[in-house]
């Protein structure tokens, strides 16, 4: 059959890192991140968060393959940063947001249980 192994969906082979950086030979100041063992979630927070920063030009993913676990995210920006500046500036507002959005939803469940007066 072709469905992959459920291991392959979990975790990666010793020899494959879970980020790989690709300069673009076409366009400067632009790359490629392939991303293993990752979806269209992660891709499209990315994508959104990069395209908040005023000096990324475009940002964009794809999955190759609906059987490859994996996404290519592209990143092309105006040169004042480079792209892989931008994209650990994206995941870094992004781990911002998540803390703020966790510490939101707490507060919101103790009040709702009627801890929070």
């Amino acid at each position: 059959m072709n469905t992959p192994a459920i291991s392959e969906l979990f975790s990666l082979p010793p020899d494959v890192k879970k980020i790989e950086h690709v300069d673009d030979t076409k366009a400067k100041h632009a790359a490629k991140f392939v991303m293993h063992l990752e979806d269209h979630t992660a891709g499209n927070l990315l994508r959104y968060s990069l395209l908040r920063n005023e000096n990324v030009k475009f940002s964009g993913y794809r999955r190759p393959h609906p059987l490859e676990n994996k996404i290519e995210l592209k990143v092309h920006t105006n040169g004042k940063i480079s792209p892989k500046e931008a994209a650990k500036q994206a995941c870094d507002n992004l781990c911002t947001e998540f803390i703020k959005m966790k510490e939101a939803f707490l507060m919101q469940v103790k009040e709702f249980k009627g801890e929070g007066k």
